[in-house]
């Protein structure tokens, strides 16, 4: 895939948003360090404490913000690393910069997972099946089908939607949008080329196929979601935990879909009381973009 060339107003436009994303994120960071500090007064005088000392969404909200900047540092670090390797000539170029990419993608899902578990486990002293890890008392291979039949009307949903996504882009000539939106997904693109090793696939195949989805899964729906359902209802949860499962891509043409697909995996964590048949759809989900890429087959389909 060729380089892509933003339109500089795009590009003004982003880096604003992203200015005033953080100034949001400071903020909020500080609103959050006030109340943790009357809370903690409050408590020493015996009265009922402000943030509550589990489950907190103020938890999570530090917990998400933490892992996420550790995710992309590690991240960061990984891809110099390679760099600096590629200048020397070591052999670590060797493998090229998709396999130096796919070491830091795992390092970003390992973080991610790590840290709720560790809050859940040793600060909470709570059981993991409270997020999920668990069968839900069902046998498994009946999770596993749950998961396979659910799957369908997913990736068909998530597939019409981004379609129509795309043609109201091209038919209403949001180029620049349609450009932002390539260069978000030139990264898992690269990963799959046909032009790399079907070695680097399989690998490629399983972070984004398996390890991906099985960290996403423990962080939006079993953590995050967990929170949101606890401290408000339902509705609450399966909505806000979406709309940061989409947010996160950075994909601006595939937030609805990715929306649709946060929703569709949420409810279904809610009915069956287990992460097993999400982390099921997702998985088919994301092996079935990286089949589509590593194949082409967008090259047979025209809107």
């Amino acid at each position: 895939m060729e380089p892509i060339n933003l339109d500089p107003k795009l590009m003004n436009v982003i880096l604003a948003v992203m200015i005033a994303l953080g100034t949001l994120v400071i903020l909020s960071d500080m609103v959050i360090v006030i109340v943790w500090l009357f809370s903690k007064d409050r408590e020493e005088r015996g009265e009922p404490p402000l943030i509550a000392p589990a489950w907190s969404v103020a938890h999570a909200y530090f917990i998400a913000q933490i892992g996420f900047i550790l995710a992309n540092l590690f991240f960061l670090l990984v891809m110099a690393v390679g760099a600096f390797a590629f200048f020397k000539g070591s052999m670590m170029a060797a493998l090229g910069s998709a396999a130096v990419m796919l070491v830091g993608l795992i390092g970003q899902n390992i973080i991610l997972t790590s840290l709720p578990l560790a809050l859940i486990a040793w600060i909470y002293r709570a059981p993991l099946y409270e997020i999920g890890l668990t069968l839900g008392h069902q046998p498994l291979h009946r999770l596993f089908r749950i998961g396979i039949v659910a799957s369908i009307p997913v990736i068909l949903l998530s597939a019409l939607l981004e379609a129509s996504m795309q043609y109201v882009a091209k038919m209403a000539s949001f180029q620049s949008l349609k450009a932002l939106q390539d260069a978000m997904s030139k990264m898992v693109g690269d990963l799959v080329s046909p032009g790399e090793s079907l070695g680097l696939f399989i690998l490629a195949f399983l972070v984004i196929g398996v390890i991906g989805p099985i960290g996403e899964e423990i962080l939006f729906r079993g953590y995050i979601y967990t929170v949101l359902k606890k401290r408000f209802s339902v509705r609450a949860a399966v909505l806000g935990s979406a709309f940061l499962f989409a947010a996160v891509h950075g994909q601006p043409l595939a937030l609805l879909p990715i929306f649709a697909i946060g929703v569709a995996l949420a409810l279904l964590y809610e009915y069956t009381g287990s992460l097993v048949p999400s982390m099921i759809v997702h998985m088919v989900n994301n092996s079935a973009i990286a089949i589509w890429m590593y194949f082409q087959l967008e090259k047979y389909i025209r809107f």
